[in-house]
């Protein structure tokens, strides 16, 4: 078996159900015939936050330093890694600009004191090269929906006020699972184009968007584009 055959592959996915939704990530660890697969999630989060996540889920789950090949489809992390971007911006306090600081800056002082235990070439998705494994990371990733558990919170993300006060442990009017809150969200009732803010709620059975009226406490779901209430 060769060197390149025999050194340790990460494959890693990650990303929201929607942006600010229900965060998920999948990933799939190689060597030689040894396989090894990892999935989780979180509350709400952001496409960027469970790339980095994930990422560091990855990185902490090597438990032999070495040379590996961790390959994300995250084009932004693979970048700013191979470019030295990240060791830029510790230099700099975590400020891009004078007037910007780096986003996600907690996710990323992780990701770049767990890069630097290892030997890491950093590299995108190759989709027609790595395709059963991308589609595989995709597969495990969207299994944590299915799980009869409440996933953890994102502690770095910015959740509303109504987010906070939402109901906890909630059930889906429809099936009676357990429902993800979102963030907080503009919407409007197609009867008289009123707006309101609402706490929306996604169902991992139903896979439907059901929303908490702040104001009323009325339970609805989005079908269509259109708010229907139940």
């Amino acid at each position: 078996m060769s060197d390149e055959q025999n050194r340790l592959k990460i494959f890693v996915r990650g990303g929201c159900v929607q942006e600010g939704g229900p965060g998920i990530y999948g990933i799939l660890m190689t060597c030689g015939d040894a396989r090894k697969e990892l999935a989780g999630g979180l509350q709400s989060s952001t496409d960027r936050r469970m790339e980095l996540y994930a990422t560091i889920k990855a990185l902490e789950a090597i438990r032999v330093p070495g040379k590996v090949i961790l390959k994300n489809d995250s084009e932004y992390l693979v970048k700013s890694m191979n470019k030295g971007w990240v060791k830029l911006w510790k230099k700099n306090n975590w400020w891009r600009s004078p007037s910007e600081r780096v986003a996600n800056s907690d996710l990323w002082k992780l990701v770049l004191a767990l890069s630097e235990i290892h030997q890491i070439e950093f590299k995108i998705f190759n989709k027609s090269v790595d395709r059963k494994e991308y589609d595989r990371c995709r597969e495990i990733a969207f299994e944590v929906l299915n799980r009869p558990v409440v996933l953890p919170l994102d502690p770095g993300y910015r959740y509303g006020k109504s987010f906070q006060n939402a109901y906890r442990g909630q059930r889906c009017p429809k099936c009676g699972g357990l429902m993800v809150k979102c963030p907080p969200r503009k919407f409007s009732q197609a009867a008289d184009m009123t707006y309101g803010w609402s706490t929306e709620a996604y169902c991992h059975n139903c896979k439907l968007n059901h929303i908490v009226k702040s104001n009323e406490r009325e339970l609805c779901y989005i079908s269509d584009g259109k708010v229907v209430f139940l």
